[in-house]
């Protein structure tokens, strides 16, 4: 099996166990990227949860039945305006990485409650909106993010809800 095949049955995996446990999550990253504007190469997956330390224990039951093995980082990465927990699952000879953004802020809370539910690659899950999207990459400053925020400006154009853009930048004081 090729990468992608297994990226998106590992998808199909990751979003059934959180859904199956209860756990309130939205696709975020790449993968968000390629289901909302246009397809591109991503060799992880990023997921928005809500977590402290005893969500991280549910996650980690969550996803146990489903692979073969999990390899958890210890502590989470602490980064502007996001921190983020790695899980690299392994199936087979096949390993993944797993980010989960834990929403320890009031916008993440605000992003997962506006999340939407899609069929992506025959897989229904939940995923940010564009404008969260944009405003998970506005944090960022890898060149990669920004290009993916010129295209989510392109694609959606007068769709975008600039005034729940504006705010949020506003309050985290970001000119773009």
């Amino acid at each position: 099996m090729d990468a992608q095949p297994f990226l998106i049955k590992t998808l199909a995996l990751v979003a059934t166990a959180l859904q199956q446990a209860g756990i309130n999550y939205a696709l975020a990253g790449g993968l968000a990227y390629s289901a909302l504007v246009e397809p591109r190469a991503t060799t992880d997956m990023d997921f928005l949860v809500v977590s402290d330390e005893a969500g991280r224990s549910a996650l980690l039951t969550a996803l146990a039945p489903h692979f073969d093995s999990l390899f958890p980082h210890a502590e989470p990465m602490v980064l502007t305006g996001a921190t983020i927990w790695r899980v690299v699952c392994v199936q087979g000879t096949r390993e993944i990485i797993v980010d989960f953004l834990l929403g320890d802020e009031e916008f993440h809370h605000a992003a997962l409650d506006r999340r939407q539910f899609i069929e992506f690659s025959g897989i229904h899950l939940a995923i940010v909106t564009p404008e969260d999207l944009y405003l998970l990459k506005a944090r960022s400053v890898r060149p990669q993010d920004r290009l993916d925020m010129d295209r989510v400006r392109q694609h959606y154009g007068a769709a975008l809800n600039q005034d729940y853009i504006k705010g949020w930048l506003g309050r985290w004081k970001l000119k773009l």
